[in-house]
């Protein structure tokens, strides 16, 4: 489910006291209003989808916000970039301008990556953006990869409905 991977790694990290995950260098959360992620999945008309309301959009945005004040509260460098009537070039360019910042202040060192996360609620076009990245990730000094969304292999293992549906909740399983 959605919020199953940010309550795993949130539980590990306080577990381990810290030395379970190594948080990201930078966190840039994607953001768009409700209204907007829910026309985009509406638009993109995938079955497993078909069941996000627009409570479940406006919860899933709220999480992810909560999510990013705590990658905050830990040391995470964070940053928002809105998609909202942008096209996936201009968000790539906006993420890639804050990506080129965190690389020059915070330089890698030996083979010890600089670690970025982007992430956000369904429909607030993270695929798309990522997917650009990698030729604008290409063309600069950056020694940077991509790991794009595997969507398509999610759908063929049942695995996008299962993290959309109905049964999805803010709530841990026991």
């Amino acid at each position: 489910h959605e919020y199953l991977i940010q309550d795993f790694y949130q539980c590990m990290d306080t577990v381990s006291g810290g030395a379970f995950f190594a948080l990201p260098n930078l966190f840039v959360l994607l953001t768009a209003p409700a209204a907007t992620c829910y026309d985009r999945i509406c638009m993109r008309d995938r079955s497993e989808e078909k069941t996000v309301s627009m409570t479940d959009m406006e919860a899933q945005i709220e999480r992810f916000e909560e999510f990013a004040q705590w990658m905050e509260t830990n040391g995470t460098r964070v940053v928002r970039v809105e998609t909202a009537g942008k096209s996936p070039d201009v968000v790539a360019a906006e993420i890639n301008h804050h990506v080129q910042a965190a690389y020059a202040s915070e330089p890698a060192t030996g083979n010890k990556p600089i670690q970025i996360g982007i992430d956000g609620a369904v429909g607030v076009g993270k695929s798309l953006a990522v997917s650009k990245l990698s030729t604008l990730f290409e063309s600069s000094n950056l020694r940077a990869v991509c790991f794009d969304e595997n969507v398509t292999r999610w759908k063929d293992l049942g695995l996008l409905g299962s993290m959309l549906g109905p049964q999805a909740t803010n709530e841990l399983v026991p």
